[in-house]
């Protein structure tokens, strides 16, 4: 929807819209009527992402259930590398993916948005330069966290965030990288970029990508990841807009978190402290290098495409106030900041 004009208006409504004393009744009460359809249609966004995000925390409690009263699948967990990396993935498509896709599919519903997005690319040259750009993207998010990190520990404050430990076993190491780089990157992004992002898309790309990368970090629920999480949500729901494709954040998503995968095999298998140092920092470099090098390329690539701006009636603050201030979404961010607080603690 685009911003009337004066002249359409006057256009439209004759005379009175130049008279003493403004618009025409009916402008008026159009522009308002406007004004507040695309709040509440922001709104109901808003509470959607809130019901899923509660959804996503009840269902975690419930479905661990199991695991607390049964002695059998306690000890499986405790033992079992196994057992644990196939519950993760199970927690995943249960808590996550399953809650969203609803969410999402009740949104296409209320506003024919493609929450699904999986076409291929509208630019194939421009999405596989827009893959190291995204990679490039998450390396900065991850040394800014650890400045945000570093700050904290200055201050008093130890952050946490919950532990894996290295799997050996070869077998034990496919299903780690399954349960997570595989599966979280679908799940992750079909949920946040496909069934958040797209609805939001209609009152500007900039303020569904940001949205959207605020809910990607709350669901996190650490100090460790969050903010990583947004910032890595901007550059991954920035590439989704332009390529038109959810496919090149995924694969991004996926590389990004099997480099971690990778990274926790080399140090855990090189004993050689001197090696392990060269090889770790050797596929940092290259990581940089190829970030950059695409990076450049995807702006040559860009051919001046942008991001859709907002057409709506209303302000920045007026639609991040309606997606933010309802009860579903202020439940769930009461929620995750309780949750949150349970890895921050005094030094």
């Amino acid at each position: 929807m685009k911003r009337p004009k004066a002249g359409d208006i006057t256009e439209h409504y004759g005379s009175y819209a130049n008279q003493p004393g403004g618009f025409a009744p009916d402008a008026q009460n159009e522009i308002y009527l406007r004004r507040r359809g695309e709040k509440t249609a922001i709104k109901k966004i808003g509470i959607t992402a809130g019901i899923c995000v509660i959804a996503y925390v009840v269902l975690q409690n419930i479905l661990s259930l199991p695991v607390v009263f049964s002695p059998t699948l306690a000890q499986l967990y405790k033992d079992s590398n196994t057992f644990f990396y196939i519950l993760t993935m199970f927690m995943s498509v249960a808590t996550i993916l399953i809650p969203f896709i609803i969410g999402g599919n009740y949104l296409r519903k209320k506003t024919g948005a493609d929450i699904y997005y999986l076409d291929a690319p509208k630019d194939t040259l421009l999405a596989v330069f827009s893959i190291p750009l995204g990679l490039l993207i998450c390396l900065i998010g991850n040394y800014l966290t650890g400045l945000f990190v570093y700050g904290a520990e200055q201050i008093g404050f130890k952050l946490t965030s919950p532990d894996f430990s290295t799997p050996m076993d070869i077998t034990d190491r496919i299903l780690y990288v399954l349960a997570i780089a595989v599966i979280p990157a679908l799940a992750e992004e079909l949920s946040i970029r496909g069934c958040i992002l797209q609805p939001l898309r209609r009152y500007g790309d900039m303020f569904a990508i940001l949205a959207s990368s605020m809910i990607f970090a709350v669901l996190h629920g650490n100090l460790i990841q969050a903010p990583f999480a947004f910032i890595a949500g901007i550059g991954l729901g920035y590439i989704c807009c332009i390529t038109g494709s959810l496919w090149p954040g995924i694969i991004v998503h996926f590389i990004n978190n099997a480099y971690s995968c990778a990274e926790e095999f080399i140090t855990a298998d090189v004993t050689d402290e001197k090696l392990q140092y060269i090889i770790l920092n050797g596929l940092q470099a290259a990581f940089i290098g190829a970030g950059i090098v695409g990076a450049i390329a995807f702006f040559v690539a860009l051919k001046g495409r942008k991001p859709e701006p907002s057409h709506t009636m209303i302000r920045g603050k007026e639609k991040a106030a309606a997606f933010i201030l309802n009860i579903p979404m202020i439940i769930a961010l009461i929620i995750m900041l309780f949750i949150t607080a349970q890895y921050v603690s005094r030094v």
